[in-house]
């Protein structure tokens, strides 16, 4: 993959922007439940997009990880969250439909890495 390429400091950069927002979707996800909106699955796009933004920052900030361990780091994080949502009481439940968006998501944000990669190989 093509940020395997990218400077030190760089990674840097993704490394802190993977930690920001990784703090800030298990902010989001364990603070108490909003009023629900009926939406039926519509936030399973948001899950997936919040790992799909996850996803596109800890892969380059794990540049020496295989793309499948990283990969891995995200599911097993979304599962996490999904597992404390179901402990925690707070009007949230535990929906393994969630962590397979989370999933997804970073496995889109997989192969938008791979596509750029190809857009700007040697």
């Amino acid at each position: 993959m093509i940020y395997r390429q990218f400077p030190k400091s760089v990674r840097a950069g993704f490394v802190v922007g993977a930690a920001l927002l990784a703090t800030a979707i298990m902010i989001i996800s364990l603070a108490p439940a909003p009023p629900a909106l009926h939406l039926s699955q519509v936030d399973k796009f948001e899950h997936a997009f919040a790992y799909l933004g996850l996803g596109f920052f800890v892969l380059p900030a794990f540049a020496r990880w295989r793309v499948w361990q990283s990969w891995l780091l995200l599911c097993g994080y979304g599962i996490l969250i999904e597992v404390l949502q179901g402990s925690m009481h707070q009007g949230r439940t535990a929906d393994p439909l969630d962590a397979i968006a989370n999933a997804s998501g970073a496995l889109l944000a997989v192969i938008v890495w791979w596509g750029i990669s190809r857009l700007f190989r040697h």
